[in-house]
């Protein structure tokens, strides 16, 4: 199936459902981004819905960073409602080389190119690199944050939390 462009019939050029270009803004709240596509006279999309893996009951959150490279998909109507599905490592976005390195048996988070997550499969262990104190929480009254954002300081693991 062929989409145009725009509403004029005689331009017969197929709509792009996928497209690839950089971040330009994020909206930490809605976990959405603008995207600037270089190869379209700079154009900038509207806001577009950052896709996770969960958002029911488990939620991830993640945004990408600004002048990231980022592949989008796009619905029939045209650029105006669309999801970005993920970024795409590049010539000047590389890899992280640890992972290349050891295999691929190996899967990890990365912040900064100096603090890292990495979970080691042959070993069934995780590897935490971390510049400063890494700090772990237990609290069974964790906060429900579905009614507001308003995100407040996480409690010592000695304070319970309360509204």
């Amino acid at each position: 199936m062929i989409f145009n462009h725009n509403d004029d019939p005689n331009n017969d050029a197929p709509f792009e459902t996928i497209r690839i270009g950089v971040v330009s803004s994020v909206d930490p709240v809605k976990c959405m981004a603008r995207v600037i596509f270089e190869d379209r006279d700079e154009v900038v999309s509207h806001d577009l819905a950052v896709m996770v893996p969960q958002t029911m009951k488990t939620k991830y959150y993640h945004l990408p960073d600004i002048d990231e490279t980022v592949v989008c998909a796009f619905l029939a109507n045209g650029q105006e409602t669309g999801v970005i599905l993920g970024s795409i490592y590049s010539e000047s976005d590389k890899t992280p080389a640890p992972m290349h390195k050891r295999g691929r048996k190996r899967k990890g988070i990365w912040i900064d190119g100096k603090n890292f997550i990495e979970w080691v499969e042959e070993k069934k262990e995780f590897l935490v690199r971390s510049e400063k104190p890494v700090r772990f929480e237990v609290n069974p009254a964790w906060p429900d944050y579905e009614d507001d954002y308003d995100i407040p300081d996480w409690p010592t693991p000695y304070e319970p939390y309360s509204k």
